[in-house]
């Protein structure tokens, strides 16, 4: 199949998981902890072996995101999700196999602790949450990164995250204007 997220609609908070089954040879899109796509025949080593990763934009430098990320987790070797789940309530942490926990620190970092996370072309953290519930702090609800597309990204340089032929989970919150 090929790759549709359903309806989103700007101004609105989404989760979203990719997750790879490796053995499977599918990848499924899940919105909102609702399945919404499923691709088959995902044979071969996913991602690129070299060179800089980024969030906000492709790494070639098209499709750039205009809006907010919050809590970009990626975790290696697991498919985190395998049927309709409900999404999370509280900021995600770091589970076995997380490779990069962004956009959720009251500064620029990588939470996992495994990547040195660059900002370019203007980037902004933000109190900004899909969890706003209670009132914003930085301890307890961190940031998420605003990008305003115009080449707006984080840049890091690793091979680390890069799938190949195994398990993996993308996930995070997703807020589109534009």
């Amino acid at each position: 199949g090929q790759f549709n997220p359903g309806t989103i609609n700007n101004y609105q908070w989404y989760h979203f998981a990719i997750v790879h089954d490796a053995t499977g040879n599918t990848v499924k899109v899940y919105v909102d902890g609702n399945l919404q796509s499923t691709i088959s025949n995902v044979t071969g080593a996913i991602g690129s072996s070299s060179g800089n990763n980024t969030i906000g934009i492709r790494n070639d430098g098209y499709y750039p995101f205009h809006g907010y990320l919050k809590d970009l987790r990626y975790v290696k070797g697991s498919q985190v999700y395998t049927t309709n789940f409900t999404p999370p309530t509280e900021p995600l942490t770091a589970i076995p196999g997380t490779s990069l926990l962004a956009c959720n620190l009251p500064y620029m970092a990588d939470a996992s602790g495994n990547h040195v996370l660059q900002n370019m072309n203007d980037t902004k953290l933000r109190p900004f949450s899909p969890y706003n519930k209670e009132p914003w702090s930085a301890t307890a609800r961190g940031m998420s990164l605003q990008f305003h597309g115009s080449n707006s990204r984080i840049q890091y340089s690793d091979t680390t995250v890069n799938p190949g032929t195994s398990d993996c989970t993308w996930e995070g919150w997703f807020y589109p204007y534009d």
